[in-house]
């Protein structure tokens, strides 16, 4: 539980810290100046989705804050946030400046509004002044920028659009001394991390930025293609690695042995990436020598979506076998070579030693003794590559169009649709436990010796 809460609650940070802003990607709006542009409906409306996701909540249970922070910047924008950080720096006055942005975002909204009859001209002046004063760092030349704007407010000679004049005071009380003193804000459970929490929980991993669908559907469906690639990848690499690496460790230094350990390792060199699209190019190129007509390119495009599991399990069986063999060749050579490390170690113990002078035969010694305890640091391995293969394969995904995990990964990367991505994290991380958790159950029934339920004993010890 304590490794899921930490794996969540950096999934959290992260999404809060992606780039860009998640209500105006929901929006369609690439910026805010478009958000600007469309007038005070758009803003009220910004306003309303922000409330409704709760980005209007503080972040966590807890802040660390000076004490010229104020408590009301929880509702604003994150680049509005950020300028006002730079700004109390310099001044020591938080509350002060939340006054004077919200003066700037009324002048932003009065310059748009109707009823004004502001000519557009004069009207695009004045944004232009009002977001170069928000973009602007050093305290000293924004009140310079206020100044500027103030003198241009009254050459319009609108009532409507009043000068702002707060600036004047905070200048005249700047002082970074309370700047530096630290307060401690509590938010108990009002805040976005612990409604993300319980909805997490829940099994919602929030919305879709480009189809605005819900996240953990589109993760299902993704999974429903990776899946059995993957756990065909898995149960094919285990049985043929172990007898391979057991076979070779019994005739080691012999001619299997040799012809075996080179046969791997040219298939460990060779990249997966590469081998794919050498088969995509040779057997799927009408134009090629070599060109296969029951191999298609895109033949999982051919599958139905709608249809039962059952009606597409012929087309499913005559193309997964090209990608089954790029996922797998590489993890065999690995495993196999691990395995029969693994094996030579345990013909060194003791008690392989001792099965010999009892005189028990050599299928015993090596079926029974010796592989129940070289298969320890194998079942590590299934741990750690289940993740991996569940998680599928994104390139080997994408070069035989396969719509599984690895390709709304990609998807969602190149759109950045970050919840769709931080729901991939999520997944993967929970994944990584699950498969932690199964090798520990192999660890205690391959070996009585080790027991769930005494964490001082490890297999090492045991």
């Amino acid at each position: 539980m304590p490794t899921l809460f930490v794996i969540g609650l950096s999934t959290f940070f992260l999404s809060v810290n992606a780039p860009g802003d998640p209500v105006l990607r929901m929006m369609n709006l690439p910026s805010e100046g478009e958000l600007i542009n469309e007038g005070g409906y758009s803003q009220r409306l910004y306003l309303e989705k922000r409330k409704s996701l709760g980005l209007d909540l503080p972040l966590f249970y807890f802040s660390i804050s000076s004490m010229a922070a104020s408590s009301k910047w929880i509702y604003l924008k994150r680049e509005e946030e950020r300028i006002l950080n730079r700004w109390y720096i310099q001044t020591g006055q938080g509350d002060s400046l939340f006054s004077l942005l919200k003066e700037i975002n009324r002048l932003e909204l009065k310059s748009l509004d109707e009823d004004i009859k502001l000519p557009r001209t004069q009207s695009l002046l004045l944004l232009d002044q009002l977001k170069s004063l928000k973009r602007e760092n050093d305290w000293l030349k924004a009140c310079e920028k206020v100044d500027d704007l103030n003198i241009f407010l009254a050459n319009l000679n609108n009532p409507e659009l009043k000068p702002i004049e707060c600036h004047h005071w905070i200048l005249a009380n700047s002082s970074k001394f309370w700047a530096y003193i630290p307060k401690l804000n509590i938010y108990a459970f009002d805040n976005q991390f612990h409604y993300w929490l319980k909805r997490t929980i829940r099994g919602d991993l929030g919305y879709s930025y480009i189809d605005k669908k819900a996240v953990v559907p589109k993760i299902l469906r993704a999974l429903k293609w990776s899946l059995p690639l993957s756990v065909s990848a898995i149960l094919i690499t285990f049985l043929l690695s172990i007898p391979i690496g057991v076979y070779s460790a019994v005739y080691r230094a012999k001619w299997f042995d040799k012809l075996i350990s080179t046969f791997l390792f040219l298939l460990y060199s060779i990249p997966s990436f590469w081998l794919a699209s050498l088969i995509m190019v040779f057997l799927g190129d009408p134009d090629s020598y070599l060109y296969a007509e029951w191999f298609e390119p895109l033949g999982f495009k051919q599958i139905n979506p709608r249809n039962s599991f059952l009606q597409n399990l012929p087309i499913l069986l005559q193309h997964i076998w090209i990608p089954l063999f790029c996922l797998t060749y590489f993890n065999l050579a690995f495993v196999s070579r691990q395995m029969r490390a693994s094996m030579l170690e345990v013909f060194q113990e003791d008690f392989i030693r001792t099965a010999r002078a009892k005189g028990l035969s050599r299928h015993i010694i090596i079926w029974k003794h010796a592989l129940k305890n070289a298969l320890l640091p194998i079942v590590t391995l299934l741990g750690s590559v289940l993740p991996v293969a569940i998680g599928g394969s994104i390139v080997l995904e994408i070069i035989f169009s396969i719509p599984g995990m690895g390709w709304i990964t990609v998807e969602a990367l190149y759109a950045r649709d970050y919840p769709v991505i931080m729901g991939v994290v999520m997944f993967s991380g929970i994944m990584t436990l699950i498969g932690y958790l199964i090798s520990d159950i192999l660890y205690a029934i391959l070996d009585p010796r080790i027991r769930l339920s005494n964490p001082n004993l490890s297999a090492g010890n045991a």
